[in-house]
């Protein structure tokens, strides 16, 4: 009978999310992902592979501990709603503590890791965390409460709590904040604002959020994921990297008192915007992830200024003539999760031959508002665009391009000031795509932060999803265009 309900209730959640998704594409949303989605399944599948032996790892431990009761409190309606307030509210506490605790946040993190809200994130859960919830729970049947009950409470917020994850609900008026948590209080504590962290942890109910001053309402747009990067669609990633970092971070620590002192007394440190590491310079490695994140956020820019100067090339411009242009464009990339603002004087030359091209060159001034960082940077570019259509023998535009800039990024937990100088060359952008294909670009990077220290290194575009960093002692990394995730070589 229970397997039964279990498939019906699988049929209304994937039919929801279906519905979901249909309103997503109608209304232009864009708050799914499919690779993203992809990954959520996944570990949806495998998590509800792995349920069967979790529960039996749960009832295994009501039962051990059973006997040892202090109290028997009876089963009827009104003890059950006693022990869904009180499941409730250890709940928040096992919730909060999910952010406040590094060890605990390393398992978390997988939940809130996804930059789209959406039903099919609810899933989107650390399979070890099916094995450590239940410790939490052990307390109530050492009370005496019914290991039966208490499941069942369990089991009606979760359900409830999937029905959270979804922007197609909005604010629900005086309900919001009083006694039930809403789909509006969940998309703040999947925030990664600064005025939202480590907010709303309640479950089904939003009281106790009120009672422990956690709650507060939504007012700002909601900017989702996690403050220390996103990190990709690799399901086994999304499970695993936060764990294995937070080993790392224990390697490092040469103290067993504090490695004891960092997993179990690391309270209110608010892990979702991660612990203040001790003072250090950074890794090569964490350099070629701020490389890897320039070039993933900086070469759709040029090949999208290159679209346009295609463009104008196609407009009919008489040869040999000069024009210029000024003023200010807003350019949304990356998901949507990146907007740029560019203040630009450009100047253009056509020039015709056996193929048309037009020198383009361009001084502005760029400001960059993403989920991680912001940046502000002065670029000063030239390139040459040719192979036009009326040249079917190319298929791709070609030109050189450069800039300078700085930014303030966050790596390790620190707040790093990245100051970069990067020249593209022999640069190839498809035709059709307008993706970088080919080409190099030298690097040069200075990064303050407890200690400064500098890198350089030289870029080789593989292919338009990959780019291989080269630092100046020979060391190599893989950069995937698509994803910023670096891995080496």
């Amino acid at each position: 009978m229970e397997a039964k309900y279990a498939k019906v209730l699988s049929l209304i959640f994937i039919l929801l999310i279906l519905l979901e998704v249909i309103w997503s594409w109608f209304k232009h949303k864009k708050n799914y992902n499919l690779k993203d989605t992809l990954s959520n399944f996944f570990i949806i599948v495998v998590g509800r592979l792995l349920k069967p032996v979790s529960l039996a790892w749960g009832m295994f431990l009501f039962q051990w501990v059973e006997p040892y009761k202090i109290f028997t409190i009876p089963k009827t309606g009104y003890t059950f709603l006693i022990t869904f307030l009180i499941v409730e509210l250890v709940y928040y506490w096992y919730h909060r503590l999910s952010h406040e605790i590094p060890v605990l946040w390393a398992i978390h993190h997988t939940h809130h890791s996804s930059m789209w809200f959406n039903l099919s994130a609810a899933g989107r859960l650390n399979w070890l965390g099916k094995f450590t919830s239940v410790l939490f729970y052990i307390p109530l049947v050492l009370l005496g409460f019914s290991p039966q009950f208490i499941v069942g409470s369990l089991a009606i917020s979760l359900i409830y709590q999937f029905l959270l994850h979804t922007e197609t609900i909005g604010k629900l008026g005086i309900l919001e904040g009083i006694f039930f948590n809403t789909p509006s209080a969940h998309r703040v504590h999947h925030g990664s604002n600064p005025e939202y962290l480590d907010k709303n942890y309640g479950g089904m109910l939003i009281i106790w959020d009120r009672v422990f001053g956690t709650y507060i309402p939504e007012v700002e747009q909601v900017k989702y994921g996690v403050t220390t990067g996103f990190i990709g669609h690799n399901p086994f990633m999304i499970i695993f990297k936060p764990l294995l970092d937070y080993i790392k971070q224990l390697g490092k620590r040469t103290s067993h008192l504090s490695i004891w002192i960092l997993v179990f007394v690391g309270i209110g440190v608010g892990a979702c915007s991660q612990p203040e590491p001790e003072p250090t310079g950074i890794s090569e490695a964490e350099a070629a992830e701020i490389v890897a994140t320039s070039l993933a956020y900086n070469t759709y820019g040029m090949a999208s200024s290159v679209y346009a100067v295609s463009h104008e090339i196609d407009s009919g411009v008489n040869c040999n003539e000069q024009w210029s242009d000024s003023g200010t464009a807003h350019y949304t990339s990356i998901y949507g999760h990146v907007t740029s603002e560019y203040t630009y004087d450009e100047d253009y030359a056509k020039i015709c031959g056996d193929y048309e091209m037009v020198h383009y060159q361009v001084k502005a001034s760029q400001t960059i508002d993403a989920v991680y960082f912001s940046s502000y940077q002065d670029v000063d570019a030239f390139f040459t665009v040719t192979g036009m259509e009326d040249s079917l023998t190319i298929e791709y535009y070609s030109g050189a391009y450069s800039y300078t800039g700085e930014r303030f990024s966050k790596s390790s937990g620190q707040t790093l000031k990245v100051s970069y100088q990067m020249q593209f060359s022999d640069l190839q952008i498809d035709k059709s795509t307008y993706y970088i294909t080919g080409g190099q670009s030298g690097f040069d990077i200075k990064v303050d932060s407890d200690i400064s220290e500098s890198y350089s290194g030289m870029v080789v575009f593989i292919n338009d999803k990959e780019a291989q960093i080269s630092f100046s002692n020979g060391n190599t990394y893989l950069l995937n265009l698509e994803t910023g995730m670096i891995s080496v070589l």
